[in-house]
């Protein structure tokens, strides 16, 4: 099981490394384009290198930031159970302080 799961990570990694190079490498050339006759031609292409080396990084940690959060499961947190009250004490007559119940207090209507 976990076997399958890292083949489907690695191709997903690729496909993140594979977008941001793409994204980074036009970034890097919107970037050095409209300097593309006042700089020298090693300035324009560290450009569009380092764009494209920082956009695969930013794809390879956007993967891996998505697989960790999914992989961490649904829930989590560190809240107080269902219906449990986190605090101190008293009723104010507000639904969120009166023990974590739902709605409104029913109130309000309007002018006549």
């Amino acid at each position: 099981m976990n076997d399958a799961r890292s083949v489907v990570v690695k191709r997903y990694e690729r496909y993140g490394v594979l977008g941001g190079l793409a994204i980074g490498l036009l970034v890097g050339l919107m970037v050095s384009g409209p300097y593309f006759r006042e700089w020298a031609l090693w300035q324009s292409l560290l450009a569009i290198v380092s764009g494209a080396a920082a956009g695969s990084f930013i794809g390879y940690l956007a993967i891996s930031i998505v697989v960790g959060s999914l992989a961490g499961g649904s829930g989590g947190g560190s809240g107080t159970g269902a219906g449990g009250s986190s605090g101190g004490g008293g009723s104010s007559g507000h639904a969120s302080e009166s023990g974590g119940s739902f709605g409104g207090d029913g109130g309000g209507g309007g002018d006549s």
